[in-house]
């Protein structure tokens, strides 16, 4: 927690800035570079192997059981999934199949599989706008745009996978077919795995765990567009999405 919330700040504060980007022909050869892959799974692996070392930590008792301590604990192995959302993200949005299920599996871990649906079908379209749930609005409180955009986005993947399997003439209402419904049993059975195998003490750490994770994660993106609104034309449709969309934005 020191090095992250002040060493990182301090050092971030001190250091000079480099607002270099690279020239579009070099960054076409830099994202076909194999090497960067290595930095990329290094977080991957180290957060999964966290994640499942405070797992085995609770089932032999040595996790910390006085709430404050506990809070703590769940709130520093938050902080790795947390950051490894980043990893994940990047990931699922890779065209190769293994890189988008280990992409998968980091938001699987959190119990919020459904944003990747979400994210890719609705946000990427109406990022800056009313109707995204993931855009903050000014004068929105972190905690009022989590309360929002939360089961919103539940919400709206579920009509997301309803229009998708109705156009094909499918049930909305098959598990196997609609990843909303598939997704959440299969969170329901980790979490029914995770109690088997560690213990009452490892599920109360993964409801926890998922929780804080949600929130960190929810506060990444109330972050990158807070306030930030496409105009309309006179046609009634948004202008194109820019850089000037995010806040995050090189």
């Amino acid at each position: 927690m020191w090095l992250a919330y002040v060493f990182i700040p301090i050092f971030d504060f001190i250091l000079p800035l480099d607002h270099y980007n690279l020239p579009e022909n070099r960054m076409r050869l830099f994202e076909k570079d194999k090497r960067f892959l290595i930095p990329l799974y290094s977080a991957w692996f180290a957060d999964f192997m966290m994640y499942f070392y405070a797992l085995y930590l609770a089932s032999i008792g040595r996790m910390p059981t006085e709430p404050g301590m506990f809070l703590v604990y769940v709130f520093c192995i938050g902080n790795s999934g947390a950051l490894n959302l980043s990893v994940g993200h990047e990931l699922v949005h890779r065209r190769e199949l293994v890189h988008k299920i280990l992409g998968n599996l980091v938001y699987s871990k959190m119990l919020y599989s459904h944003f990747i649906i979400q994210h890719i079908k609705s946000h990427h379209k109406k990022v800056a706008t009313p109707e995204d749930p993931s855009t903050a609005r000014k004068g929105e409180s972190v905690w009022q745009f989590c309360a929002r955009s939360i089961p919103s986005g539940y919400i709206e993947t579920w009509h997301l996978e309803k229009d998708r399997l109705t156009r094909e003439g499918k049930s909305a209402f098959n598990p196997l077919q609609n990843k909303l419904i598939f997704w959440n049993i299969l969170h329901l059975g980790w979490v029914l795995a995770v109690y088997l195998v560690f213990g009452m003490c490892a599920l109360v750490f993964q409801l926890f765990y998922s929780f804080t994770v949600i929130i960190f994660f929810e506060a990444v993106n109330y972050i990158e567009h807070y306030g930030l609104e496409r105009k309309l034309d006179h046609n009634g449709n948004y202008e194109s999405i820019s850089t000037k969309h995010s806040w995050n934005a090189p």
